[in-house]
């Protein structure tokens, strides 16, 4: 392992998460959180269609794997998982999509090694949003609204 020479340059912080009660219900995202990850995926299924068929085919396919396999590496020791992350941050709107949908909590850990920016991601130390796989999923669909509203588009991807 190298030690850095210089300081960090990454001043990206962790967005600070709304309140809530966490004896009630967890909060769903905005309605307008939720359309602007439809809007974003169905744009990404317009300019790469051949993209969101491989992402789909290969989602259901570690979606499976969830209700056979009852251990904590469910998700990630598979290689299903690791072809969607061979896929890219290209893919990043359409699991941003899926974690709209309640069943698809478990595609957390997908986005989180796929996205790099901390800003649009829950902070692993705060545990009570962070473990909560509902409550963080519901939490990146809102972090992606304000990058959409930023970006006014998506990305081509880095990869």
């Amino acid at each position: 392992m190298s030690i850095p020479t210089e300081p960090s340059t990454d001043t990206t912080q962790y967005p600070k998460p709304p309140r809530w009660n966490h004896f009630g219900p967890i909060p769903h995202p905005h309605d307008k959180s939720i359309e602007s990850a439809e809007r974003h995926a169905q744009q990404l299924r317009q300019t790469n269609p051949e993209i969101v068929q491989e992402f789909e085919t290969t989602l259901d396919a570690w979606k499976e794997r969830w209700h056979k396999v009852h251990y904590d590496s469910w998700a990630t020791e598979s290689e299903q998982y690791d072809n969607l992350l061979e896929m890219g941050d290209v893919i990043i709107p359409l699991v941003v999509h899926e974690l709209t949908k309640p069943e698809n909590f478990g595609a957390c850990c997908l986005y989180n090694e796929l996205e790099q920016d901390k800003s649009y991601k829950v902070d692993p130390e705060d545990t009570l949003n962070f473990m909560i796989l509902n409550r963080q999923a519901y939490l990146i669909v809102d972090y992606n609204h304000e990058r959409n509203k930023d970006v006014g588009t998506i990305s081509e991807g880095s990869t």
